[in-house]
């Protein structure tokens, strides 16, 4: 994906460009850059006690173009990851998002603050599989989310309502109403790898869903540590 603005370039592994004009300046995360046009220069600052309890580096990092030319700089996630760009503009100005989900802003300004789960459940602040606090990123032009796997984006309308694996749940708008909904009977809860819970999502506004949560990748290499047997790839 590109515009005037950035280019995202990559399968897996995605790297993100940002086009820089002189004297322009931009936020990402610390340790984020991959390479840069050498009129770019970090600058690196305290972000705030709030930034940090929504899961971010208490530190912000900043890029400023120092030249005379346009210039750039290309970002990666600190693990392979799908990147999300997301324009605050058409959002109505912030986005609610799992923690360490931010990656960067064209917009130095965008900030990354405390967002509390939008439920009146208990169930699902502690089993939606969504942090009862989550990055509320406000501002405005273009952020960007990194995440894992296919990442599908999916505008639901007034009362529209989907059913999403607890793991998988990227973000939402502030707009969107979080629950949880028993998988099945004892059968199922017990047999169906879906567990006790399946997440609810439910409309008016934007929600996004990850195929390869972390999560699901942190629990298949804990299986293979207790014991699976070696592939013939292993031996």
């Amino acid at each position: 994906m590109s515009s005037s603005e950035f280019s995202i370039q990559g399968d897996d592994s995605q790297v993100l460009t940002i086009a820089v004009a002189p004297n322009q300046t931009i936020q990402a995360e610390p340790g984020a850059m991959c390479f840069a046009s050498n009129e770019m220069k970090q600058n690196t600052k305290l972000g705030g006690f709030m930034r940090m309890v929504a899961g971010e580096p208490i530190f912000k990092s900043t890029w400023v173009n120092e030249g005379a030319e346009p210039g750039f700089v290309a970002l990666t996630n600190a693990i392979p990851s799908t990147i999300i760009p997301l324009n605050l503009d058409a959002l109505g100005g912030s986005v609610l998002c799992a923690r360490d989900a931010f990656m960067a802003s064209i917009n130095p300004d965008v900030k990354i603050t405390v967002g509390l789960i939008p439920t009146a459940s208990c169930l699902a602040c502690c089993c939606s599989g969504l942090s009862p606090i989550l990055q509320r990123v406000a501002g405005n032009g273009w952020v960007f989310l990194a995440a894992h796997g296919t990442i599908m984006q999916k505008i639901l309308g007034p009362g529209e309502e989907i059913v999403v694996d607890t793991m998988s749940v990227v973000g939402c708008a502030s707009s969107v109403t979080v629950d949880v909904v028993q998988t099945g009977g004892c059968s199922a809860i017990c047999c169906s790898g879906e567990g006790l819970f399946n997440t609810t999502l439910k409309g008016p506004g934007i929600v996004l869903i990850n195929s390869l949560p972390l999560a699901k990748l942190r629990r298949l290499f804990v299986q293979r540590q207790a014991g699976d047997p070696p592939s013939a790839v292993d031996a």
